[in-house]
């Protein structure tokens, strides 16, 4: 599930449950869109979530290509999540 808002300047996208491989494809269309014509940074808030497939992980790339110049941040990332990140060298988009 995923829910986006506007916040201090930036498009909060705030998500729960697992971001698995389906999950990933069928939320994938609508936040590449907003995030590309949002115009402003990008925040992945992943407090309620539990789980990451590389799916995600392919999400994020996208969305940070996407989102033409703007920085992507990925925010209340879990300590196993966070090691996934790490792991695929992706670790620089982890905020805190």
């Amino acid at each position: 599930m995923v829910q986006s808002t506007q916040k201090d300047g930036s498009l909060v996208f705030r998500f729960s449950g697992r971001l698995d491989t389906m999950e990933c494809s069928r939320i994938e269309g609508e936040v590449t869109q907003q995030a590309q014509t949002a115009g402003q940074p990008v925040v992945f808030d992943l407090a309620g979530v539990d789980f990451v497939a590389s799916a995600f992980l392919r999400l994020c790339l996208v969305v940070q290509q996407k989102a033409a110049g703007n920085p992507l941040r990925l925010i209340n990332v879990s300590p196993p999540i966070k090691k996934v990140f790490k792991i695929a060298g992706l670790d620089k988009l982890v905020v805190g």
